[in-house]
């Protein structure tokens, strides 16, 4: 029997192993499927949301409560990128800076402290920076962010956790989970996988992401109040006059006080396992799909992303960043699990069984801390959430 079986080995289950793992004397696994490959693609079940060669990170998320904890989630999984690199031999991480552009004016005077580096820029001024990046037609200023900002390799990141986990003795499971249920009065957890494992443990954790509402891993009264959206990004590739004249580009995201078709985020030029270097541009949430079952979800990972959204994304890229003349242009479509308090859920559901969702779009750059968070939670660590209200990170139910 483990002492704890995390569900999900993505970028916030295999952090969580990992620090799970860590602590003397405790049994550990996690079980996730591997990344599909071309041909297994069209008959896979389940997805992760780590299948990508760049993802941005962040400190600076807003002034509201919710863009507060995220800052303050992400400050403290930045801080500790070196670290899992030293451990792993792993380089998972590059900083770049961010840029912030929108209707950015609002909160730059109520940023913590812990937004070292961030300056109010005019969109002059940032054109005067980068010559080859308008976000002028956004709003007149936009937040410069020099620390703690950039882009990682979410499968280098998944990867380095996973390295150091086993070599701490954590048993990692290539297999998807399909039930979890309590055995017995005695509070033990049983999860069976679709290969026909059964496996016991004490304590498990969820850490299931978007497939989250349509597996059976929950008690038929917990069904958490979330929401599944979809995400759609285009990459561009590069010629090598390109990457040169684009080298020192930072990460952008735009917001608005309002829902904005023009919402995105930007990434850089970046090295893809192709051996090609492409930049990126996803959506915001004013063209996020709710999907509802699991087909749903399976269906917008297998199938050809919307023409329209497409569209959009290719009209603001340009807009934004000038004088791009791909060689290429690839598609990627993802999916999002969406909270009702947009923050992150880390509670525990019974004794024996705790979750650890809900990215709401944000789930990279709070990957590190969360996971930490998670694995502290369901080891029994009675401060697991530092100086951050439990509260803030408490479930909630539908049905409740």
């Amino acid at each position: 029997m483990y002492d704890v079986c995390i569900v999900g080995a993505g970028m916030w289950g295999s952090t969580a192993a990992r620090h799970a793992s860590q602590l003397a004397g405790l049994k550990v696994c996690v079980v996730g499927p591997e990344e599909p490959t071309k041909e297994e693609f069209a008959d896979r079940e389940v997805f992760g949301a780590h299948y990508d060669a760049g993802r941005i990170y962040s400190t600076v998320h807003g002034s509201n409560h919710v863009g507060r904890i995220r800052g303050l989630v992400s400050q403290r999984s930045v801080e500790r990128y070196p670290e899992l690199e030293e451990l792993s031999g792993v380089k998972f991480y590059k900083e770049v800076g961010f840029i912030f552009f929108g209707g950015v004016d609002a909160f730059y005077d109520t940023l913590d402290s812990f937004s070292e580096g961030v300056s109010l820029e005019t969109a002059a001024s940032v054109r005067s920076r980068y010559p080859y990046i308008d976000t002028g037609k956004d709003g007149p200023t936009a937040i410069l962010s020099k620390r703690s900002a950039g882009y990682l390799d979410a499968r280098k990141y998944v990867q380095a956790q996973l390295l150091v986990a086993r070599r701490q003795g954590c048993d990692v499971m290539n297999d998807v989970v399909v039930h979890v249920a309590q055995v017995n009065q005695s509070g033990s957890m049983l999860v069976e996988t679709d290969s026909g494992r059964h496996i016991t443990a004490r304590k498990v954790l969820l850490c299931t992401g978007a497939f989250t509402p349509f597996m059976d891993l929950l008690p038929a009264d917990r069904k958490l109040d979330v929401t599944v959206t979809s995400d759609v990004t285009v990459r561009f590739e590069l010629d090598e006059e390109c990457v040169r004249r684009l080298q020192d580009m930072p990460c952008l995201t735009s917001e608005f006080s309002e829902p904005s078709p023009r919402e995105c985020y930007i990434l850089p030029p970046i090295t893809y396992p192709d051996g090609k270097v492409y930049v990126k541009i996803g959506h915001g949430r004013y063209v996020d799909t709710t999907l509802h079952t699991h087909e749903e979800v399976r269906r917008w990972y297998i199938d050809e992303a919307d023409p329209k959204t497409i569209d959009t994304l290719k009209d603001i890229f340009h807009s934004v960043v000038q004088g791009v003349k791909p060689l290429s242009e690839v598609y990627y479509t993802c999916a999002d699990l969406d909270t009702a308090t947009e923050l992150p859920y880390c509670d525990m559901v019974s004794p024996s069984l705790g979750v650890l969702v809900g990215g709401n779009s944000q789930g990279a750059t709070m990957a590190e801390e969360m996971g930490r968070m998670g694995a502290d939670m369901i080891t029994g660590e009675t401060n697991w959430n530092r100086d951050i209200p439990k509260e803030v990170f408490k479930a909630r139910y539908i049905n409740a």
